[in-house]
């Protein structure tokens, strides 16, 4: 009898468990596509990846209706546990991710804009208070402004 293992929302290996309980658990949502499983041969993979587990129940929530309000959608989203159902980090899902190119495609296209820019505007920002500290008769001010501009130069280029 062939033992399958799978990884829980929390880390924790589960099993030993047969193929028909493996399929049980993919159609009531236990698993999902995500889900770290060990193959009855050692290897590790998605549960997307092995051939005959069904998720399209999993897909949709449970109990979809048609209609539903507004209210019942942003209460969906208040009692979400989203450390749990979502994305749980723990040191086996941080590994997956950080090798996973998805991850750093959208990092790079996303997040380092977003950095770069808000140190763009904190560089503009500093050489503004410092060409108005320069104008104004405030000598005293000048070296707390260079002092700012200097290091926001300096996390600056360490970006680059």
């Amino acid at each position: 009898m062939n033992h399958w293992y799978y990884y829980d929302l929390q880390g924790n290996k589960k099993g030993p468990v047969d193929w028909d309980t493996l399929r049980q658990l993919a159609k009531n949502r236990k698993i999902f596509p995500n889900t770290q499983i060990v193959m009855p041969d050692g290897k590790t993979t998605t549960a997307l990846k092995v051939e005959g587990l069904d998720f399209s129940a999993a897909s949709a929530p449970p109990n979809t209706k048609t209609g539903t309000s507004v209210n019942e959608i942003l209460e969906s989203f208040r009692t979400t546990n989203y450390k749990k159902e979502i994305l749980p980090i723990n040191a086996h899902n941080a590994v997956v991710l950080l090798k996973d190119p998805t991850f750093w495609i959208i990092f790079v296209l996303g997040a380092l804009p977003v950095a770069i820019a808000s140190l763009l505007r904190l560089h503009r920002r500093t050489q503004k208070l410092a060409r108005r500290s320069t104008k104004s008769s405030n000598p005293s001010a000048l070296p707390i402004i260079r002092r700012k501009y200097c290091r926001s130069m300096r996390t600056m280029r360490s970006f680059f």
